[in-house]
């Protein structure tokens, strides 16, 4: 399938866009890509975590357990993720839309075979390059939330170890009216600079938003945020992004930093060895399905302590610790 892009504009129309997004998941659904069954049999729990009045999430996500990422990439083909893909032995029924993001920016769009929420799907840059985090990333971001207002857009980070997934090729992930716990945290401290109001939040993770009336506002102030947190530790320090327009029709960009130097806890890798990307920084900690000897004892854990489990992960990979006042006056005295 492909888009076609307004005429003059060189960018797609979001009428087009969002009826390709249909489209596309009837396809799916008829193909047997996808089936109700993808989402029905996770496993979904929910634990108030107190301190921070917010509700986290874990989940058994039984499809991505079942999926077979092995099979032989086909000609052409770099990663998973590339649009050689489409259509290929093991990926019969994928199938994709091509767009253009900006005026001389060519992506993708196609569903996860293992969703982790509804109408969840990716974007993938069709040139076969590095993930980014720096003012592209947040042009790319800014140019899908005016493309598709009612989807949320997340973004991994640059870096191995930080919440990269598949480093090696462009991508975000978006989700039709997709909200992560982050993304319904209070503000611990704000100040409002050049029409962009910037909140610390009350997170367990380092996360800052910030909101203004429309994406393009937020550019610069999230772009001085980036490249400060980056120069402190270059190699080292990257962040996670997730965006929406929220309830109050503002722009909303939430920044989580993350460091190669805090990492998952050893006793908590016995439910996760994978790292942390993005939805899980925002509050919902994915596991895989629990196997071995230990599996029932494993899933036991998870159902009884999820609370501590999401907290302990998150705590765990916050780079802040003990010097979150230190650390948002210090950013934020770049904007």
């Amino acid at each position: 399938m492909s888009a076609r892009p307004v005429e003059g504009s060189g960018s797609i129309n979001p009428v087009e866009f969002l009826a390709s997004l249909e489209a596309l998941e009837a396809d799916a659904l008829a193909s047997g890509y996808l089936t109700p069954s993808d989402l029905e049999n996770n496993l979904r729990l929910r634990f108030p975590g107190e301190e921070y009045d917010l509700e986290f999430k874990v989940q058994i996500n039984r499809a991505r357990s079942a999926y077979a990422a092995s099979h032989p990439l086909p000609a052409g083909a770099e990663c998973r993720i590339c649009r050689q893909n489409e259509g290929s032995p093991g990926r019969e029924n994928l199938r994709v839309f091509a767009f253009l993001l900006s005026p001389s920016r060519e992506f993708f769009f196609q569903w996860t075979p293992f969703p982790l929420f509804p109408q969840h799907g990716v974007v993938i840059q069709t040139q076969h390059s590095p993930m980014r985090m720096d003012r592209q990333t947040l042009e790319d971001g800014a140019a899908f939330q005016e493309l598709a207002p009612a989807y949320s857009w997340f973004s991994n980070s640059d870096l191995p170890e930080t919440g990269a997934s598949i480093l090696e090729h462009l991508h975000y992930q978006v989700g039709r009216n997709t909200m992560l716990p982050v993304m319904r945290a209070k503000s611990r401290k704000s100040l409002t600079l050049r029409r962009v109001e910037v909140q610390w939040l009350e997170y367990p993770l380092a996360a800052i938003r910030l909101l203004a009336n429309t994406p393009a506002d937020l550019l610069n102030a999230a772009e001085q945020l980036i490249s400060a947190w980056k120069e402190q530790a270059p190699g080292t320090h990257s962040l996670n992004l997730c965006w929406r327009w929220n309830e109050s029709g503002q722009s909303e960009l939430t920044l989580l930093f993350r460091s190669r130097a805090h990492l998952t806890p050893e006793p908590l890798r016995r439910y996760k060895t994978e790292g942390i990307g993005v939805i899980e920084a925002g509050g919902e900690i994915i596991l895989p399905v629990p196997t071995g000897p230990e599996a029932l004892e494993i899933q036991n854990e998870i159902v009884h302590q999820g609370r501590s489990l999401c907290l302990g992960i998150l705590r765990g990979i916050d780079p802040w610790k003990a010097q979150g006042s230190e650390q948002f006056a210090s950013l934020t005295g770049r904007l």
